[in-house]
């Protein structure tokens, strides 16, 4: 378990990381065979960790028309690609402009963090609010421990002195 176990903020970034790693690039080439990182040998194994494997990789990077398409996958063919373009922008684009969505003051990480640092704030109130509570109840326990301590001990004296006139009565 955790804090994080079902969270549906990280469920929806690990989904957005795991489809930058799977999905098909947004500008591949005509007729091109290197449509995704999978076709480079990169894949994610069960436990979501990056592996190459590096026969595929060396191959593809090694084959003129390969490189070329997968430049194109990775770059969208462009050197001037802005975030805020909404022409293609490969992989490489596509990963940048995910990411900054997902930590952007609006993201849902920005906005997952603040909501945390709400809730801290609140349930550090209630705890203070609580401990004062809990301090009032103390001191209300120990005025009533004290009241009856002190009406058990006035009842205990009556007892011994009632005791000792009954005893003093039975002797004479």
């Amino acid at each position: 378990g955790g804090v994080l176990v079902g969270d549906s903020t990280l469920r929806a970034v690990r989904q957005k990381v795991v489809s930058m790693v799977t999905a098909t690039t947004t500008t591949p080439a005509t007729g091109a065979t290197m449509k995704s990182l999978s076709d480079l040998g990169v894949s994610l194994d069960r436990y979501g960790k990056l592996t190459i494997n590096q026969t595929t990789l060396s191959d593809s990077l090694d084959n003129e028309t390969y490189f070329l398409e997968i430049r194109k996958m990775f770059s969208a063919d462009t050197d001037i690609q802005s975030e805020f373009s909404t022409s293609d922008a490969g992989i490489a684009g596509d990963a940048i402009k995910t990411l900054r969505s997902l930590m952007a003051t609006d993201g849902i990480v920005k906005s997952k963090s603040t909501g945390q640092s709400k809730d801290i704030t609140r349930f550090e109130q209630d705890l203070r609010a609580l401990e004062k509570r809990l301090e009032g109840v103390y001191d209300r326990y120990i005025t009533q421990f004290t009241a009856m301590e002190t009406s058990v001990n006035t009842m205990n004296g009556i007892r011994d002195s009632l005791k000792q006139q009954f005893e003093y009565q039975s002797k004479n």
